[in-house]
């Protein structure tokens, strides 16, 4: 079996889970900031593993852990973004999703204009233009991520 001419092999990453930085570049809070690891609840409880309260996102704030705070940390893919894309070009990556969160686009989700300052550590991405995703919850309408596909090629700079 092979694949069809012109496939694109590749992959993706979600900001929650790679960005990092969470306290970096003028990035505002989000839920994935306030989430803490609890190695005494099941996983299998839903509502007890992913639940957040007032107090604790309160308690939250006050702390720099990134230890119970994990998806403070991910892979840091924002300060290593040059070395994540030369590995995935190692790995014959063809195709790349990338997502943005958009707190770190707009920190407070009231601004007027993009904060330059989270998006200049950004990968420079040469691609079509970036689709917005959506996401509906509890009949409010939240948007997620700028999502960028981009195709690599030779020259993709490092």
């Amino acid at each position: 079996m092979s694949f069809p001419k012109g496939f694109l092999w590749g992959g993706a990453v979600a900001a929650n889970q790679a960005e990092g930085a969470w306290n970096a570049g003028g990035k505002g809070w989000s839920v994935a900031d306030v989430a803490a690891y609890r190695s005494n609840v099941d996983v299998k409880d839903y509502k007890a593993a992913t639940g957040v309260s007032l107090e604790r996102i309160r308690e939250a704030q006050s702390t720099e852990d990134t230890t119970y705070y994990p998806k403070r940390r991910g892979i840091d893919f924002y300060h290593r973004y040059k070395e994540d894309l030369s590995l995935f070009a190692e790995m014959g990556f063809k195709a790349f999703r990338l997502s943005i969160a958009w707190s770190r686009i707009f920190p407070t989700g009231e601004e007027e204009f993009p904060n330059e300052e989270g998006l200049r550590n950004s990968p420079p991405i040469r691609a079509p233009a970036p689709r917005r995703t959506w996401r509906r919850r509890k009949k409010r309408i939240w948007k997620t991520a700028s999502t960028r596909t981009c195709r690599f090629s030779a020259n993709t700079p490092a």
